[in-house]
């Protein structure tokens, strides 16, 4: 049997999928957490062989939560199970050391599938989050207004401390910004981040 950690804040959610996963006969749900702190306490206490964790949660989110987890087990199997199909949260999550990820719309028998699959040390990507990965970048990216603003003085050419001085923010909040458009937008680097915004519409 394969042990699961379903990390959910909505309880209907997370009961209805324990059943569900529970009827395959090989799979078994050890725990149900309804939030972050909650959750590490009892990945410590089953030790899951593999955890649905979404990504939203009302004392954290599932990208930070994710780290940690692996960096306590750098083994841990987990899939990202939520609602949000960014491309941008689906990077970060693979960035964080998820194996899998799932849309909040996915079947109980590809919720299965994909806790197999990832159990036996394979990647599994729901069809349209593979999609969303391969896609081409486009405008359906949401830049926040201080990113924007962040992102047309860099492409202007100003520096961190530039932008900075101009913005009355700190220079590593700059280079944050910088990363995560970087991250967003599928840049390698900011003058790749500048031809890109350029093409897209950015600036």
């Amino acid at each position: 049997m394969i042990s699961v950690l379903i990390v959910d804040d909505h309880p209907l959610i997370s009961e209805g999928l324990s059943k569900a996963l529970f009827e395959t006969g090989s799979i078994c749900v050890c725990a149900i957490a309804q939030n972050a702190a909650a959750c590490f306490d009892l990945f410590k206490q089953h030790d899951p062989d593999v955890i649905l964790l979404d990504i939203k949660l009302p004392d954290g989110n599932g990208v930070d939560l994710c780290k940690k987890i692996i960096g306590d087990k750098p083994s841990q199997k987990i899939i990202a199970l939520t609602s949000y199909n960014q491309k941008y949260y689906i990077q970060e999550m693979i960035k964080s050391g998820a194996q899998g990820y799932l849309l909040k719309n996915a079947e109980p028998n590809q919720i299965t599938e994909a806790i197999i699959a990832v159990y036996e040390g394979e990647m599994y990507f729901s069809p349209e989050v593979d999609k969303l990965i391969h896609a081409k970048i486009d405008n359906s990216i949401y830049l926040s207004k201080r990113e924007t603003e962040v992102l047309k003085l860099i492409a202007n050419g100003l520096t961190n401390a530039e932008i900075a001085e101009k913005l009355f923010i700190s220079p590593l909040t700059v280079d944050s910004h910088r990363k995560n458009l970087i991250l967003k937008l599928g840049a390698k680097n900011t003058a790749s981040l500048i031809h890109i915004a350029s093409q897209d519409g950015f600036v």
